[in-house]
């Protein structure tokens, strides 16, 4: 189904491809973290086709959880690339780090859940609702930690922040990252498909203020 994209993200994480935001594009946030080394990696990512989120998921989301969870614990690093499916099994039975057999199956199990996702009619809450299942199996027990948010377009993004950050009492650290008030970040994201550079630009900016 999506395995036509694998070179596609093997040329975005070499640096070979250029991911534009779209006004109606999937947003996904995440943040992988090695609590023992303080490595992470993290980024957001602007997806205009149903395939290209479930490629992204299958060929490089869930086996970089896997492969850090195991094998980038022994090393002391975050593992973050793509991986074919038979590939990622290979390399858990190939290191046979503690568990690895429990890992494995973690992992089949994932990716077929991922499947019948994809086979199904899209639906946003669906895999939303996967991603954040996985993110606290990982995350409650093991010494990685794993972030992973999904938003329906790029408003989105600027509607939750600013709630979130007004939920915990925070606002003005995000009027500081942004170096705008409250009411400009709105209107930022509420204009956004008005303002082509903006899109272009946003994600970039997202990163630089490390929200």
């Amino acid at each position: 189904m999506s395995e036509h994209l694998i070179n596609f993200w093997k040329k975005w994480i070499d640096g070979e491809e250029d991911i534009d935001v779209t006004e109606d594009g999937i947003i996904l946030k995440y943040c992988m973290i090695n609590k023992q080394s303080n490595d992470e990696v993290k980024d957001w990512v602007c997806f205009n086709s149903k395939d290209k989120l479930y490629s992204f998921i299958k060929y490089l989301l869930l086996p970089s959880i896997q492969l850090t969870r195991s094998i980038g614990i022994k090393e002391s690093q975050v593992y973050f690339d793509v991986c074919e499916y038979g590939e990622t099994i290979k390399l858990l039975e190939t290191f046979k780090i503690d568990s690895y057999e429990n890992y494995i199956e973690d992992y089949k199990k994932w990716f077929n859940e991922t499947e019948i996702l994809e086979k199904n009619e899209y639906f946003f809450g669906s895999i939303t609702n996967f991603i954040n299942k996985i993110c606290c199996e990982v995350t409650k027990t093991e010494d990685i930690f794993v972030e992973v948010q999904l938003f329906e377009n790029i408003k989105c993004v600027g509607n939750i922040i600013i709630k979130q950050y007004e939920d915990d009492n925070m606002l003005d650290i995000l009027e500081s990252k942004f170096e705008l008030s409250k009411d400009e970040i709105a209107d930022l994201f509420e204009s956004i498909d008005n303002n082509k550079f903006m899109l272009k630009k946003i994600l970039v900016l997202l990163n630089e203020r490390s929200i």
